[in-house]
């Protein structure tokens, strides 16, 4: 088998479309980097209809070129910040685990404190220190 074969095995079919971005997402570029923007934009890519995706970490891993614990880590410090929403959980194709259900979201940008921080940076990255990420 190719690569180019091996590739497209990999690829998820999904429902004819486009996946919408808002005007102005181009502003918020500088807020995602690395790791934590290929797994949003792997999120995003692969909702469906209603807006939920489900990929397992060995697939996002495949998908964005990260290892398992990267992978692992950004999606932990997205739902900190409010851009990946958890709605649930699913089983997995083997049975044995649960998949988390995810939403992808862009969070409201507040209006900045006079030493230029938001509260809402200063409560997120108090849960980012409290979770071990920071």
């Amino acid at each position: 088998m190719t690569k180019v074969q091996d590739e497209q095995n990999h690829v998820r079919k999904k429902p004819a479309g486009f996946t919408k971005l808002p005007h102005g997402f181009h502003t918020r570029l500088s807020d995602l980097k690395g790791a934590d923007l290929s797994v949003w934009i792997a999120h995003r890519s692969m909702e469906s209809k209603d807006g939920e995706s489900f990929p397992s970490l060995d697939n996002l891993a495949d998908y964005t070129g990260y290892d398992r614990t990267t992978v692992k880590n950004a999606r932990k410090r997205l739902r900190v910040k409010g851009w990946l929403v958890t709605t649930g959980q699913r089983a997995a194709k083997k049975g044995r685990f649960t998949v988390p259900i995810e939403r992808t979201s862009i969070p409201t940008v507040d209006v900045k404190h006079t030493h230029g921080e938001s509260a809402a940076e200063d409560a997120k990255d108090s849960k980012l220190v409290r979770a071990g990420v920071l």
